[in-house]
């Protein structure tokens, strides 16, 4: 290459390593990764797992903006926390599918927390939801919605027979345990009928920012017992007898009679299995309960 040449590529080559842009990104490139970060939010420390029909949407405000009720937080949805040996809809029931397993390992160093609802109440907001009462969440695909539109009764009298697809006779909060192995993966719980107040009570136990929510995916305002005849009351309580005892619900009481840190003990001191329907007393033994350190008393 002539010198001529050679000092105008070097020129040229010169011109572009001190343009501005290349200057910002070799500046980004060789940046302190620890600097700048005094004033960022601190990564999410606890991780919510959504129950459908308990609330969740709510927590995340997902329907009308991108913050959360309680900050930060890492927002799992309708996840089954799975270990090793997990097999697809054995231990994931649909219409989860694949995508909502999340290995029990991801969620080590996180807190975790998640809703229950009184199933009587739950199965009201199900009925509507599945049969798209609701025309702005209607969904004529939904593999309930025949069901739901034949009548309440239709609906739990189906639900209470099968055992394959959820919601079923099986244990309607199943995704509080590890499948399928059956151990609790919960820190915290709120009750949908004291959502409010119980976020609040998290947000200060934890040291997280709380901010009021909107309501969201408002179904009809009725009040879920005039849905039940006493068949059909006594049809759910005797389905669901586990989940009313160990969440402390009744027909006639929507709020838990246990706090939050209770309700997380009680479900800590079991496990439940999906693919066999078996809720067990917890084993004090064991290594999961004791890399967690969590109580094993049983409940009541």
């Amino acid at each position: 290459m002539r010198v001529g040449a050679r000092t105008q590529l070097k020129t040229l080559l010169r011109g572009v390593v001190l343009s501005r842009p290349v200057r910002s990104i070799s500046e980004w490139l060789h940046a302190d990764p620890g600097a700048g970060k005094a004033n960022a939010r601190p990564p999410a420390k606890i991780c919510f797992i959504h129950v459908p029909k308990t609330g969740g949407t709510f927590v995340t405000q997902r329907e009308n903006s991108d913050r959360t009720v309680v900050l930060p937080m890492q927002d799992l949805n309708h996840v089954t926390l799975v270990n090793e040996d997990w097999e697809m809809l054995r231990d994931v029931p649909a219409p989860f599918g694949e995508a909502n397993a999340l290995p029990v390992s991801a969620v080590d160093d996180m807190i975790v927390f998640s809703n229950v609802r009184n199933i009587f109440s739950f199965f009201v907001s199900y009925f509507h939801h599945a049969a798209g009462h609701v025309e702005r969440y209607r969904n004529s695909h939904h593999y309930d919605f025949s069901i739901a539109h034949k009548g309440f009764d239709y609906l739990m009298k189906t639900v209470s027979d099968r055992g394959s697809i959820w919601p079923s006779r099986k244990f309607v909060h199943y995704q509080l345990f590890s499948q399928p192995s059956g151990v609790s993966v919960v820190d915290w719980i709120n009750c949908t009928a004291t959502l409010d107040r119980d976020l609040r009570a998290m947000a200060q136990n934890f040291g997280l920012e709380f901010r009021a929510g909107k309501p969201q995916r408002q179904g009809p305002g009725n009040d879920y017992r005039s849905y039940y005849s006493d068949a059909l009351a006594d049809l759910v309580s005797k389905t669901w007898k586990r989940e009313i005892e160990l969440f402390g619900f009744g027909f006639d009481l929507p709020q838990s009679k246990y706090t939050p840190i209770e309700l997380a003990d009680r479900v800590r001191a079991v496990r439940y299995v999906w693919r066999e329907d078996q809720l067990l007393r917890q084993d004090v033994d064991t290594d999961a309960s004791r890399a967690k350190g969590r109580s094993s008393a049983a409940p009541d």
